[in-house]
């Protein structure tokens, strides 16, 4: 069992495109969230200017 009530991660792989295609998680409940992926450029040269979150107040943010 993983921290935060997640019991099981799941990562697939395309291989022939050499491509995440999606990470899967499941809580304690048997809950699963799905992110799927498609399209991806991981070699993307990205501005940090780009990307700003700051969670509100009292909001619980998951770390994967």
């Amino acid at each position: 069992k993983l921290d935060d009530g997640i019991s099981k991660i799941e990562i697939l792989l395309n291989l022939p495109k050499e491509e995440l295609a999606e990470i899967v998680y499941e809580d304690e409940l048997g809950q699963r969230t799905v992110f799927a992926f498609s399209n991806t450029n991981f070699n993307k040269k990205l501005n940090k200017k780009d990307f700003s979150y700051v969670p509100k107040k009292n909001e619980k943010v998951q770390e994967l």
